[in-house]
């Protein structure tokens, strides 16, 4: 496990409460990631008091990637979600069961990258993209 406080993860992405969608950076290299998240249920992106939105495991992805940027690059920038692309939804989460993703950068053009990324709980995939994010630092 490289960061799993909360302390730790502030130092590094802009999101506080209730929208912080990462609780762990898992491991990390030049072009993959590996994060976990468990949603609890006072989290913003919860409906019908137990379902994570796909909106949410989507943020969770996103955050994930900016904090193993920052990570890797000593700072921490504020970023946006530019597309996303092939997206497919096999499942909706459920709060308090910790979700795994796996992300892989396809390109880095510097402060923009193409990422690939799979989010899966108890082993089953939730859901899978290909996003596109801008960095402004």
């Amino acid at each position: 496990m490289v960061i799993s406080t909360l302390q730790e993860i502030l130092n590094y992405i802009p999101q506080r409460d209730p929208i912080i969608m990462v609780n762990a950076l898992v491991s990390v290299s030049q072009k993959n990631i590996e994060t976990m998240v468990t949603v609890v249920p006072n989290n913003m992106f919860v409906i019908n008091k137990h379902i994570v939105s796909s909106y949410g495991v989507l943020e969770h992805i996103a955050q994930s990637y900016a904090l193993a940027h920052s990570y890797i690059n000593k700072d921490s920038g504020i970023g946006l979600i530019g597309r996303v692309k092939n997206l497919k939804v096999e499942m909706n989460a459920e709060i308090l069961k910790p979700i795994k993703s796996t992300i892989t950068i396809l390109h880095d053009m510097g402060s923009t990258v193409l990422i690939k990324a799979n989010a899966e709980q108890e082993n089953k995939n939730i859901l899978s993209c290909e996003m596109y994010l801008h960095f402004n630092n």
